[in-house]
């Protein structure tokens, strides 16, 4: 049916000047004296690249005979990439590769990242330490098993539902943390060291150590070799303990990679321009989520919006009456207030897509936010004006719900 499909249209005469033009090339070896894998990789070297995940699997594979060969790749290898397959079916080779570099760095302990087109190289040069006197067997289920921790941290469900969320958040803070997550999941699911509640606290102390420095304004180049730096430190009887040590612990010139203190991530969340992060969204859900209340209100459809507009000039009606009666109640400077505080945390929320509220008047935007009981938003319904005392007054307030949600080593 596929075929017919795609050759209902096409020019047969093309079809079979194509098919003429194949050749097909049959290679037979000798396992007494020929190296399959060197034969395959000699002549791969005038095809079309392979993945780094192609040459693992066929170098671990390819010398076995075939029935072993089914057997091993069926029970191990095909469930491996099963785990980085899409809803479609189709490997996602780069999520593939990712991983096995990783789990290179995870068995050797390396605190420098493998570049990617080396995972290959590496991990055949390494393979005795890598495989540790187990069999082959045992090292594809080795490896079959750590890449569903990998998965997991990716997207794939697991059983909790806690669990999820607290891998969900912790992976939209990057990717940099896999080694250590595999290494505690290992512990939480093999070794049994692990209590899932301890599992979570420690990834909600990933995400923070993450965030906190993506909201200080610190860039992650580094990150990875941080991370790998911490796996090592974890100690497989005590791992929730071990990585609070690990955490608090002074990193880089001027302790740049430390744990960011309560007091830096206080400041720098309610004076930074919040709106320039693409976690903002994220932000604001989160301390919308941790008000207390009987009905939850999902996030997900709604924007960040500005409770002072973006825009308070303007030479066209009605703008311009918006404009003015905003600046009214800023005061007299207006325009350094506006400037100073549009961006920052005191004066974000959420709100559905509604673009016409964007300029409108303080009284008229009220109104709007009642329509839309936001509870991050019920300060600002209760205030008679918003100026820069309320701004900074419900910017502290949610400054200190943020390091509750996102707290220090010491915090926990």
């Amino acid at each position: 049916q596929f075929f017919r499909e795609r050759l209902r249209d096409c020019d047969p005469f093309a079809i079979f000047n194509s098919i003429a033009a194949l050749r097909i090339v049959q290679v037979t070896l000798h396992r007494e004296v020929d190296d399959p894998q060197f034969v395959f990789e000699s002549l791969n070297d005038t095809g079309v690249d392979l993945s780094e995940g192609d040459k693992i699997r066929n170098y671990l594979l390819m010398s076995l005979e075939e029935q072993e060969q089914t057997d091993l790749y069926t029970e191990y290898w095909s469930k491996i990439e099963g785990h980085f397959r899409d809803k479609d079916g189709k490997l996602n080779d780069g999520l593939l590769s990712a991983f096995l570099r990783d789990y290179i760095a995870l068995k050797r302990k390396d605190q420098q990242q493998v570049q990617s087109n080396r995972i290959y190289d590496e991990f055949k040069k390494s393979r005795d330490r890598i495989q540790a006197q187990r069999t082959l067997e045992q090292l594809l289920a080795d490896m079959r098993r750590f890449a569903g921790y990998y998965a997991a941290f990716e997207g794939r469900p697991v059983p909790s539902e806690e669990l999820v969320a607290a891998l969900r958040n912790t992976r939209r803070q990057g990717t940099s943390p896999r080694v250590l997550i595999m290494r505690l999941y290992d512990c939480y699911d093999y070794q049994r060291t692990l209590e899932e509640r301890d599992f979570i606290r420690s990834l909600r102390l990933i995400e923070s150590y993450l965030l906190r420095h993506a909201i200080c304004g610190h860039q992650i180049r580094r990150f990875w070799n941080i991370f790998a730096e911490m796996t090592l430190d974890i100690d497989g009887e005590s791992p929730a303990e071990t990585l609070l040590d690990t955490l608090a612990k002074p990193r880089g010139s001027y302790n740049f990679w430390s744990f960011q203190t309560d007091y830096a991530f206080s400041n720098a969340i309610q004076t930074k321009n919040l709106a320039q992060f693409q976690i903002c969204k994220y932000v604001l859900d989160r301390l919308e989520e941790s008000f207390e209340s009987k009905h939850s209100i999902f996030t997900n459809k709604l924007e960040i919006e500005h409770i002072m507009p973006r825009s308070i000039e303007s030479s066209h009606e009605p703008h311009r009456t918006y404009g003015k009666k905003w600046q009214k109640m800023l005061g007299g400077d207006w325009q350094q207030v506006h400037s100073n505080w549009l961006h920052r945390l005191g004066n974000l929320t959420l709100a559905g897509d509604n673009p016409e509220m964007s300029n409108k008047p303080f009284e008229e935007k009220k109104a709007f936010y009642a329509e839309n009981p936001l509870r991050l938003t019920q300060f600002v319904r209760e205030q008679p004006v918003w100026t820069a005392a309320e701004m900074e007054k419900r910017g502290k307030e949610l400054a200190e719900r943020a390091v509750r949600i996102w707290p220090s080593p010491s915090g926990e």
